[in-house]
């Protein structure tokens, strides 16, 4: 999972002060803050996202829902789910808005056994 943690501050930059001698220049841009993309969960409570896990085959690609990790709430979006071939791992790639992807892989087996734990 990717971690999403936006800074609450400027970096500790500060505008320029007139008549303040070593602070930065009015001219000076302010820093901007660091902006990371939400972690993203597999929506287990979606009986199409468990079935299609549990039926994926190896190579194939399956669509899946996801959503962001701290509002099970929010709007879900739809991200890849790939089997490896020797079905020991589970890729899920989750392509952000801007286009960047962000790429999970989980041990198939433990994510199988999560799946009948729930059911």
């Amino acid at each position: 999972m990717i971690r999403n943690r936006s800074h609450s501050n400027f970096c500790g930059s500060r505008f320029g002060v007139p008549g303040n001698p070593g602070a930065p220049s009015d001219l000076e841009e302010p820093a901007i803050p660091e902006l990371e993309s939400p972690t993203y969960t597999l929506d287990l409570r979606n009986p199409s996202n468990c079935l299609n896990i549990a039926m994926a085959s190896p190579g194939e690609e399956i669509p899946l829902l996801v959503h962001p990790e701290n509002d099970a709430t929010a709007q879900l979006i739809i991200a890849a789910g790939t089997l490896s071939n020797d079905s020991k791992s589970f890729s899920v790639v989750i392509t952000r808005v801007d286009g960047t992807q962000q790429t999970h892989v989980l041990c198939y087996l433990d994510l199988l056994k999560t799946l009948s734990d729930l059911g």
